[in-house]
């Protein structure tokens, strides 16, 4: 696949998932919602090779513009994901000053879907790694405070991480 169809079939993931963490075994199907040209491509490979093997390196300005994450380690859940977890988090706690070990618990007060998502340890990747660094705009405006001391504040917080 050349550049422009594989450029193509990111956007047109982002568009239809919200980010671009490509599992490793997505196909793109043969549906109304995908281009016909890009059925059958295995773009979850070339997601691979391209944070493994370098593939398409030269067009890494134009991937990190579209939010590709080439250390996807650091990103476990996608952003949609993360941004209902904070925002959940900040309407129970005030703030968003998520201690490290934070679990979200399996109770009422939390999506289920969310369930034992590791929100502490999302927010320090956040904070410094960079992790989810193309939705810096969005975290400031909820009111995420990048300073990784900031959440120093919250371990005296009683309950042992758990809402």
């Amino acid at each position: 696949h050349g550049w422009e169809n594989v450029k193509r079939a990111l956007l047109k993931y982002k568009s239809l998932r919200g980010d671009l963490l490509v599992p490793y075994r997505f196909v793109i199907p043969e549906n109304a919602d995908w281009p016909e040209d890009l059925w059958g491509m295995k773009l979850g490979v070339t997601v691979n090779n391209i944070r493994n093997q370098g593939t398409y390196s030269a067009y890494r300005a134009q991937l990190e513009e579209m939010g590709f994450d080439f250390n996807p380690q650091r990103i476990v859940h996608g952003w949609e994901n993360v941004k209902r977890a904070l925002l959940k988090y900040k309407s129970l706690r005030g703030d968003l000053l998520v201690p490290y070990r934070f679990v979200i618990p399996e109770n009422a007060h939390w999506p289920e879907d969310l369930w034992g998502m590791n929100l502490g340890f999302t927010v320090n990747s956040i904070r410094n790694n960079r992790a989810y660094s193309a939705y810096r705009a969005e975290l400031e405006a909820m009111g995420f405070d990048f300073d990784s001391q900031s959440t120093h504040k919250a371990l005296a917080w009683p309950m042992g991480g758990r809402m």
